[in-house]
């Protein structure tokens, strides 16, 4: 995770999208609104400024349905890369004491924001402090690993 490759559609800034998304959608918004309102004056008829609030509620309807299917991922979870997902797994697995990583998912939270959610069998052997002492290990590697780590959540499990 330390190599940086380009930036995908998932580490988008789904803000800033926004952002850039809703203020073109205004001002597209006031042009459509000013044509509407000069034709109204030079017509005197109402339709003209009936049809540009028609379009001004379609381009914001657009805008809506256009960002919401964007950032979805986002909304539902997205799981990280295959290359992500190795690379949490083996950081995870090569700490003494882990015996398996039985359940594993890497998600984004958000733009360059991962969780990391995991079952991890345990040696036997280890205490509740070790296993304590164990957990904050593999989360410190983790977020040591990669800064995009936000959030852990390791949980001890019998593969049986």
């Amino acid at each position: 995770m330390k190599d940086r490759p380009r930036p995908s559609p998932v580490c988008a800034d789904p803000v800033g999208r926004a952002i850039f998304a809703e203020d073109a959608a205004a001002v597209l918004g006031n042009v459509i609104a000013a044509i509407g309102i000069a034709l109204h004056q030079i017509t005197g008829s109402a339709i003209p400024d009936g049809i540009a609030a028609i379009v001004i509620g379609l381009v914001i309807g657009y805008v809506a349905i256009e960002l919401a299917r964007r950032n979805g991922d986002f909304l539902i979870g997205r799981r990280a890369s295959a290359v992500i997902h190795k690379r949490v797994q083996d950081i995870i697995a090569r700490h003494p004491g882990i015996r398996a990583v039985t359940d594993l998912l890497v998600t984004f939270l958000g733009p360059r924001r991962l969780w990391v959610m995991a079952r991890i069998d345990v040696d036997d052997e280890l205490s509740g402090a070790g296993v304590k002492s164990l957990i904050r290990s593999i989360e410190q590697a983790l977020t040591r690993d990669s800064r995009f780590v936000a959030r852990v959540d390791l949980v001890p499990a019998s593969r049986d």
